[in-house]
This record gives C-alpha cells, sequence and structure tokens, in this order.
C-alpha cells in the first residue's frame, strides 16, 4: 500500500509538480475569492472637476438676479457631486446611523438649492432636505442603495467657484465615507 503510492509518485515527478503548482495558485486564488465575495458597505463621493459660476456679481450694472424676489447681490455658482455604493452590500436606511448623510460646502456658503441631476434607479428613493442650507449643508438620506446604485446632486450657492465638499455620516459596518480625488471619477453623468 504505502510503499506502492510512493513509488508510484516517484516514478511520475510531473503529477508531483502538478500538485505543487496547484497548491501554490490555490491559496493565493482562495484568498483573493474570499476577499471578493465579502459583502461590505462602501458610500463614496466624486466632485465634478468642473465647476459653473451662473452669476458673476457686477460685471453687467443692467442684468438683475433674483431668488425668491430677493436681488442677489453676489456670485451665484454650481458644483456637482456624486454618491454611489461601491461595496457589495446594499445600504438601507436603518443602515444610516446618523439618519442623514450631509453633503457640506467647505468654506460655508449659502445653499440656494440642491436638485437630484441623475439617478441610476428611481426604486433608490433619494431625498433631499434643505432645511440646513443656510449653514451650507445638504441632508439626504435614501430608501435603498445596492452595489454601484448612485446619485449625483448639483448644488447651487452663493459664492464664487472653487468650494470644496465633505460627505460624513455614520453608516452601519462602514468606516469613514471616502472620496475619490477630483477628476479621478469618469461619471458618465457630468458634462465633458
Amino acid at each position: 500500500g504505502k510503499t506502492g503510492l510512493l513509488d508510484w509518485f516517484a516514478r511520475n515527478p510531473r503529477i508531483g509538480l502538478a500538485g505543487t503548482i496547484a497548491s501554490i495558485v490555490g491559496i493565493p486564488l482562495a484568498i483573493w475569492l474570499f476577499l471578493a465575495s465579502e459583502k461590505v458597505r462602501e458610500l463614496r463621493f466624486a466632485v465634478s472637476p468642473s465647476q459653473i459660476t451662473i452669476v458673476k456679481a457686477g460685471e453687467s450694472s443692467d442684468l438683475h438676479v433674483f431668488y425668491r424676489q430677493n436681488e442677489l447681490t453676489s456670485d451665484v455658482s454650481a458644483i456637482q457631486v456624486e454618491l454611489w455604493n461601491s461595496g457589495r452590500e446594499s445600504i438601507r436606511r436603518e443602515n444610516i446611523l446618523s439618519k442623514f448623510i450631509k453633503v457640506e460646502l467647505q468654506p460655508h456658503a449659502r445653499i440656494l438649492e440642491a436638485n437630484v441631476r441623475r439617478k441610476t434607479r428611481d426604486i433608490v428613493d433619494f431625498k433631499i432636505d434643505p432645511s440646513l442650507y443656510s449653514n451650507g449643508l445638504v441632508l439626504c438620506a435614501w430608501s435603498i442603495f445596492e452595489h454601484d446604485d448612485a446619485v449625483v446632486v448639483e448644488l447651487i450657492y452663493l459664492g464664487a467657484p472653487g468650494a470644496k465638499i465633505h460627505v460624513a455620516g455614520d453608516i452601519e459596518g462602514q468606516r469613514p465615507i471616502s472620496a475619490v480625488p477630483v477628476g479621478a471619477k469618469k461619471s458618465e453623468y457630468w458634462p465633458s
């Protein structure tokens, strides 16, 4: 029995070599497959590389811009931010431990409007709470964000282009919300 099997392997070194190669390849492959299948929540955001000046204050003395019956005397700009779930686990409303995800302009500037410009699916049911616009904050929540679900939110604010965006909130099972560097994410939603 034992002697015969060892003799057979000794006479067929290719079988032993194939087993060794399979072991060497199999261990890293098993680790990679385990990590690839691991379900994690990973909300990320990216800011559009192009910000827009809607109104430049003082360029035309005959042009007057009003917002809700009040004349605007400063610049008005727009910036877009995309939020998406790059993790394999869905993010539901009950997974947002902080109740809302905060999108914040830095430095703080009064937000006039925040609109959802695009979303991957209507079932996401993305909601924006306008209660803190005057503080430069947009509060966001949704029903469900599955893998690769995304929304693009446009913020129209008082001030010159160049504002930065910070996104914060606590999501069950996720480390802090991370940003993709400006211009690194090629979104199909942003103007070219």
